[in-house]
């Protein structure tokens, strides 16, 4: 993944949820919270919890 910077593409580097210090609750609460990360329209079912 990359970010534009002065009309350069600049690597970002690679991260995973544990190195953000969050476990599968606080993925689930993201998602849930912010369902336009993933779709565009607000219908989405969200199983899991």
């Amino acid at each position: 993944m990359f970010y534009i910077r002065n009309n350069e593409a600049v690597p970002i580097e690679p991260t995973s949820f544990s190195d953000l210090g969050m476990n599968e609750h606080d993925v689930e609460e993201l998602i849930k919270n912010n369902t336009n990360l993933i779709a565009e329209d607000e219908s989405m079912l969200i199983v899991g919890q």
